[in-house]
């Protein structure tokens, strides 16, 4: 049996009465007769009873033809359609509509200028809340969140839903089809007293949104929950982005030029004439102008920009930069992209060679790190130093003193580490970076006994000595095709020319490392042995101080109590030292998974000889990193490395090293973003800048006895946020003379979002087919010009209407052909041409008049030929010939 959507019955009902009548003026007007006075009756009765047989035969099917079409007209109304479920839609019972609107990037094109795709999701969910039963409860949820957080409370009426809706707005971020239908679930959970649901994802169905989404997507879904997929794209999208900007150097010294390169991605037709802005710290600096070919990717180079700003020494200062498309298109939130650029002075770096402060160029004597400490400094016009400050020490010279500041600690050449390792590990596992080198007289076999230690030390593996007799090796070139990291990719360099330059130094001597299986295990589990004994530790001296704590407040404490403590305070400081000066403090790693902190424990061979040995090793320890060099950095007996352009690689190299020992600033947009702050600042007063210049107050939150953070809540549109603190008993605490440090953020929505390509019906039915199964469509997809359908998706027929509709127009184009006949063409023309024009109207297909180029084109010339045939139909044109 048919259903029919809430309210519309009653069209069927009156159709069906209506129905009746070309029945009654049929049996009205058989009734009547008519005398006719006329001499040759005879001939009329001859006449009559010849062609009464096909009078009664066209009279029948005339009202066979009325009434049938009246009945159809009315059916047409009530929008019939056909229920797989027991889930028919009754008026009387509510519902539970749950509207997952997309709000993500994509949805913020403009398809009319004065509408963008959520606006037209809204207002497709306002007529459908519009329709919802009486009682009904409505749940509105964001897909990609907003700033009134998270919300599955169903609304009970729906004024209250459509508020909800109202406030929707485009953030700068992905969407998915599988957190839509996550986000449905959680949203079904509510409302319980309500068994029939409705869900209806409003989305443009952007190819992004349905990335790598399993076929069982539907699989968890309630039996009694429907599902229906509004289809929003665009007939036609056309955009233009900044997809990335990058700076040529990772960080950058004071007064040294450095390149920024922005990348500048296409879709639609071309463009010319498009202008790029560069600004640094909110001022316009450079601007280029290009041309955009369809389907295209421009990288786009500034020239080289000066930092001149005041940056104390040994410290670093965060500059925002941004790239913009000045020349707007239909989706402006993507034409801009921040970057935030560390900017700094004379960072502490500790070089350790074989002669430390004894080296003397003018005697011959040069320490293994000579040519890696000219290349990174740089004398600036002003006589600083430009982006390192040189520690240059032996290796028995280091301690805490000499580490605790230092960025950076760079060793090459030294014979044997000594007591240093513990040190070393130590550092790095904060957060600090190590570079190790071979090369002068350096003793493999000294390091192996003293640094590798099974795993605990700071060597990627067992080291194996080099030959001794150089007639005894084979030298060996780089292989590019190894290089991997980012660190070998410099500037203005082809791929080709990397190849030659990397291939140019020979290498005489290296040290071989064993990376095999059986010493990743033995690595592995010597960490998880000691991670474990870390954690065990940690959580006992947490249990002590909470049970010191306790007597400390019912005025308990003995001094045996407090002799212990301070024991407990040196031994903790032992196991997790946190001596490191610049490492934003965070909580320890007592209550983080051991399986997490091995993750990224394996040694990565960045780069390799021509015979396959490593020749560049990096390795995670800790919160900081090792990496390991096979050979020297200077002397010649190793290679002649330093005599060749090649050894331009160790800057960016080290500068990278250098960036990641900074504070993270470039980020993503987030539901919130956590800025650990100094333990000494927390009773500051804090606020965030937004980039629509809204002013937020922040109070910090403690995450252990000794961390506290900032939370910054709903990063979800791209721009700087700036992060202030001021002295809170300053009177003004926006005044320039109260603040004590500014943090620019720079917050970016992901690049894979601005990419308008969309999937239609059959692809989203084949994707949600499980495996080996033929695409079936367990969800209802509503087109462009549909109505949402509260019967929901286990419905069919829902096209039905419009097939009634046409229905209509046959019966009444057979009616008046029948009526024509033979005597009027122009009339039956007539009939055609309309039924032609208001089929094409109706959507002859279940796609939509507008959407489809065909329907509209026969709409406008069925529409003329029915005019200009009304009009020769009313001349009465008479054919001309033998007048009757």
């Amino acid at each position: 049996m048919p259903s029919f959507l809430p309210g519309f019955a009653v069209f069927a009902v009156a159709g069906a009465i209506a129905a009746s009548g070309p029945v009654i003026i049929h049996l009205l007007n058989r009734r009547r007769y008519r005398v006719v006075h006329w001499a040759a009756m005879d001939f009329l009765r001859e006449a009559m009873q010849r062609n009464r047989k096909i009078l009664q035969i066209r009279d029948l099917l005339l009202l066979l033809l009325r009434t049938l079409a009246v009945l159809l007209f009315g059916l047409t109304l009530s929008r019939p359609f056909f229920s797989s479920s027991s889930a028919d839609v009754d008026a009387n019972q509510p519902l539970h509509a749950i509207l997952i609107v997309d709000n993500s990037l994509s949805m913020g094109y403009h398809e009319l200028p004065t509408e963008t795709l959520l606006d037209a999701a809204k207002r497709r969910a306002g007529e459908y809340i519009a329709l919802l039963p009486e009682r009904s409860r409505i749940s509105v949820i964001p897909l990609c969140g907003s700033a009134s957080g998270e919300n599955f409370d169903p609304y009970r009426t729906k004024e209250d839903a459509q508020a909800a809706l109202d406030k929707l707005e485009v953030v700068d971020r992905r969407g998915s089809a599988g957190l839509a239908l996550d986000l449905a679930r959680k949203a079904a959970t509510q409302a319980g007293d309500i068994k029939a649901k409705r869900i209806v994802f409003l989305s443009d169905q952007q190819a992004d949104k349905w990335k790598g989404q399993s076929p069982d997507l539907l699989n968890d879904l309630p039996p009694n929950v429907d599902l229906q997929i509004v289809n929003l794209a665009p007939l036609r999208a056309e955009n233009s982005w900044v997809s990335d900007l990058q700076v040529q150097d990772s960080i950058v010294s004071i007064d040294t030029p450095t390149k920024f390169v922005a990348t500048i991605r296409h879709q639609g037709a071309a463009r010319l004439n498009v202008q790029v802005m560069l600004s640094v710290d909110g001022v316009e600096v450079q601007a280029r102008t290009i041309d955009l070919q369809p389907d295209s990717q421009v990288e786009v180079p500034f020239a080289p920009y000066r930092f001149e700003r005041g940056v104390e020494t040994g410290k670093t200062t965060f500059v925002p930069v941004n790239a913009a498309l000045v020349n707007g298109d239909g989706l402006p939130a993507d034409n801009q992209r921040y970057l935030v650029v560390p900017v700094t002075s004379g960072v502490p770096v500790v070089f350790v060679d074989q002669y430390g402060a004894d080296e003397k160029p003018s005697e011959d004597r040069y320490g293994e790190t000579y040519e890696i400490r000219h290349l990174l400094t740089t004398q600036t016009p002003s006589g600083e130093t430009g982006l390192i400050q040189v520690r240059h020490v032996k290796i028995d010279q280091l301690d805490v003193n000499l580490l605790q500041d230092a960025r950076l600690v760079v060793i090459a050449g030294v014979k044997q580490p000594g007591a240093s390792i513990p040190l070393l590990r130590d550092y790095v596992r904060q957060g600090g970076q190590l570079l190790l080198a071979a090369g002068a007289e350096f003793d493999a076999a000294a390091w192996n006994q003293a640094a590798w230690l099974d795993g605990d030390g700071i060597l990627p593996g067992p080291l194996q000595a080099p030959p001794g007799d150089l007639a005894e090796i084979q030298v060996q070139r780089l292989d590019y095709e190894t290089m991997s990291g980012g660190y070998f990719d410099l500037a203005d360099n082809s791929r080709a020319a990397l190849s030659a330059l990397y291939s140019e130094p020979l290498f005489f001597k290296s040290v071989g490392v064993n990376l095999d299986a059986s010493t990743f295990a033995t690595l592995l589990d010597t960490q998880r042995r000691e991670l474990t004994r870390r954690q065990q530790e940690l959580k006992a001296f947490e249990t002590r101080e909470k049970s010191r704590a306790e007597l400390a407040r019912q005025g308990k404490l003995d001094e045996a109590s407090r002799q212990q403590r301070e024991a407990d305070q040196i031994q903790r400081a032992a196991v997790a030292p946190h001596w490191l000066q610049w490492v934003e403090r965070t909580p320890d790693d007592s209550q983080t998974a051991i399986d997490e902190q091995l993750k990224n424990i394996k040694p990565i061979v960045l780069a390799a000889y021509g015979n396959r040995t490593p020749f560049m090793i990096e390795q995670a320890i800790g919160r900081g990193r090792v990496v390991t060099v096979t050979t020297g950095l200077f002397t010649l007996r190793w290679n002649n490395l330093s005599k060749t352009q090649a050894y331009a690689m160790f800057d960016p190299i080290v500068r990278g090293m250098l960036k990641s020992t900074l504070p993270p600033r470039n980020l993503a947009t987030a539901d919130q973003i956590v800025l650990p702050i100094d333990a000494t600042d927390r009773g500051a007063h804090f606020t965030v800048t937004r980039p629509d210049s809204s002013i937020q107050e922040l109070r910090p939150d403690s995450l252990d006895a000794d961390t506290y953070a900032l939370n910054i809540n709903h990063a979800l549109q791209r721009g700087i946020y700036r992060v202030n603190a001021a002295r809170s008993d300053s009177a003004n605490a926006q005044a320039s003379d109260s603040k004590l440090w500014e943090i620019p953020l720079a917050v970016n929505g992901s690049e894979a979002a601005s990419e308008l390509t969309y999937l239609n019906q059959q692809r989203v039915a084949s994707l949600l087919a499980p495996p080996a199964e033929p695409a079936k469509e367990n969800f209802l997809w509503v087109q462009r010009g549909d109505a949402i359908s509260l019967a929901g998706a286990k419905t069919s027929g829902l096209e039905t209407w419009r097939w009634l509709a046409q229905l209509v127009l046959i019966c009444l184009l057979v009616e008046m052909a029948v009526l024509a006949w033979p005597l009027r063409p122009l009339q039956l023309l007539t009939g055609i041409a309309l039924a032609v024009a208001i089929i094409a109207v109706t959507g002859g297909t279940p796609v939509g008049l507008l959407e489809n180029v065909v329907h509209y084109t026969v709409l406008v010339a069925g529409a003329l030929a029915a005019v200009i045939l009304i009009g020769l139909t009313l001349m009465r044109p008479r054919q001309l010939g033998t007048p009757s």
